[in-house]
């Protein structure tokens, strides 16, 4: 028997602690750094593992990614366009958000847009739509949709 076969398991409550943690410890890094998600995971890695252990938690390699991944879309700003975009996505050439909140993407090569099951938060669609514009010296408001 491996150690990972005992290992315990981590609530969503106790995840959600690991990566706000996590992402407090982050949060003092530069724009380039935040915006930059290859930096920022490598900034994150060591942090989480240190986290994981200084609240006594256990994690398998696959929890470990897992939670990576959502300090780094926290931090980011991308938030749930994060898990949408390269490297972990490659087969889409378009993310649509409609006013009601759906979702939608067109992979490559397709013809119609298909409906995700994801329906962000206005807030978490907000802060995902500014980290996207910051970086080309743009922004947007109800008061400027485009």
């Amino acid at each position: 028997m491996s150690w990972t076969n005992v290992a315990q398991t981590l609530s969503k409550e106790q995840q959600e602690t690991v990566i706000l943690s996590v992402a407090a410890q982050l949060d003092s890094l530069p724009l380039v750094v935040k915006r930059d998600r290859a930096r920022l995971e490598t900034e994150a890695r060591p942090i989480l593992t240190t986290m994981l252990g200084r609240l006594g938690f256990v994690a398998n390699a696959t929890l470990q990614t897992a939670l990576l991944q959502q300090v780094i879309a926290r931090v980011g700003g991308l938030g749930f366009i994060n898990d949408l975009l390269p490297p972990a996505r490659n087969d889409l050439s378009e993310i649509a958000l409609n006013p009601d909140g759906s979702l939608w993407v067109l992979r490559k090569g397709a013809e119609y847009f298909d409906r995700l099951e994801a329906q962000p938060s206005l807030e978490e669609t907000w802060r995902a739509i500014e980290a996207l514009l910051a970086p080309l010296g743009r922004s947007l408001s109800e008061a400027t949709p485009s």
